[in-house]
């Protein structure tokens, strides 16, 4: 992956991030950072 940003927002608080991610040349490149997004907490 060529580059990520992300934003940390305390648990308490609805909040949405949008994440600009460079260098995914398949679908399965996302996927893969869905699948470990989708395991964090609060997420």
């Amino acid at each position: 992956m060529a580059s990520t940003a992300a934003a940390h927002f305390p648990a308490a608080d609805a909040s949405e991030a949008e994440l600009m991610i460079g260098g995914m040349t398949c679908a399965s490149c996302a996927a893969r950072v869905e699948k470990k997004l989708n395991r964090m907490d609060g997420v």
